[in-house]
């Protein structure tokens, strides 16, 4: 019988993780077992439910196909690795059993600044590699992820234009006064956003790129995780989850926004000029700043939740200071709502 160490932090809610746990390695140390599912329950959000279709942003059957693929092999050299798959079962048509490499390095809360600059760099060059390899078109790869992703969120924008909606004690304390226009700007023009990247050259891309996402190893190596969602993006769309993300998720202060622009961008830029990568600065940044179109059903979805008693951290697993999260959330809203305006040229 294999002995458990623990329950990791993951999103409870998505029903493709059926379990996600530290455990004991038969030949000594920890490997991390996860286990996949197709199966949805009358419990699971809607917004969350596994999906049958390769194509599909949450399809169930993906993160085993990308370590059965060859891209281990091309990230060679690049600087970003995968985890090692100590053994990939499948159960049944319904289950598949990972069990990974129990990665030892800085992750999360223990990353720094640096650290931030350094895996933006690294996955900037292996991006660039991913341009020019060998690695074909997968099946398994997701296809116009933000779109769907987005689309899938079941939020009211009529709340954007709800008077007694933003004079909720939460949001008139905390939020720039701003931004109620600000938010309407950014729903009104997703479509253009949308098509911006999607008619920008796509890339193998990791798409759930955050802080708890990543590690740095002993060697220096960034190792990406949960690789769930990956598949086509543009150029830069990670990049433009992982600056918002480390502040929504409280990795960074929201007053670190701008430092973490400039400093990520030009990271991410030289990674991808280290890598081979031909890339005009501009048009890079203008896909940076359209990628915050995958925000937004966040200041709806937080609108509507502004009346609860408690206020909850990823995962739902601790209460947090509510004023100052919303005040951080708003803050970086605001921030994410100019990158739309200027993505757009206004």
């Amino acid at each position: 019988m294999t002995q458990l160490e623990g329950e990791l932090t993951h999103n409870p809610n998505n029903a493709v993780t059926g379990s996600l746990q530290r455990i004991v390695h038969p030949g000594g140390g920890t490997m991390v077992r996860k286990v996949l599912n197709r199966q949805n329950t009358a419990t699971t959000p809607v917004e969350w439910r596994a999906s049958d279709k390769p194509r599909h942003w949450n399809y169930w059957q993906r993160e085993s196909l990308v370590y059965e693929s060859t891209l281990a092999q091309e990230l060679v050299g690049s600087g970003v690795r995968l985890a090692h798959v100590h053994t990939l079962e499948r159960h049944t048509d319904q289950q598949i059993t990972l069990c990974l490499e129990d990665v030892q390095g800085r992750t999360g809360a223990e990353l720094c600044l640096q650290d931030y600059a350094d895996i933006c760099q690294a996955w900037g060059c292996a991006q660039a590699w991913l341009l020019r390899s060998e690695l074909p078109v997968q099946p398994w790869m997701s296809r116009g992820f933000l779109r769907a992703y987005t689309g899938s969120k079941p939020v009211d924008y009529a709340l954007l234009n709800n008077a007694r909606a933003w004079q909720q004690p939460l949001i008139a304390d905390n939020w720039p006064q701003e931004l109620q226009e600000a938010l309407g700007f950014l729903y009104a023009h997703r479509e253009a956003l949308y098509q911006r990247l999607e008619s920008a050259p796509q890339v193998l891309s990791h798409l759930d790129f955050w802080p708890n996402n990543v590690f740095v190893d002993s060697l220096g190596q960034v190792v990406l995780i949960d690789l769930g969602f990956m598949g086509a993006g543009a150029l830069a769309e990670d990049i433009g989850n992982f600056i918002p993300d480390a502040i929504f998720d409280g990795f960074m202060p929201p007053e670190n926004f701008s430092l973490l622009q400039d400093r990520l961008f030009d990271a991410y830029l030289t990674g991808l000029r280290d890598g081979g990568a031909q890339v005009d600065a501009v048009t890079l940044q203008s896909q940076l700043f359209a990628s915050a179109v995958k925000y937004v059903w966040l200041g709806p979805l937080l609108l509507s939740r502004a009346g609860a008693q408690q206020q909850h951290s990823y995962g739902g697993a601790a209460l947090v200071d509510a004023n100052a999260q919303y005040r951080a959330r708003g803050m970086t809203l605001l921030n994410l709502c100019l990158w739309a305006q200027q993505a757009l040229g206004r």
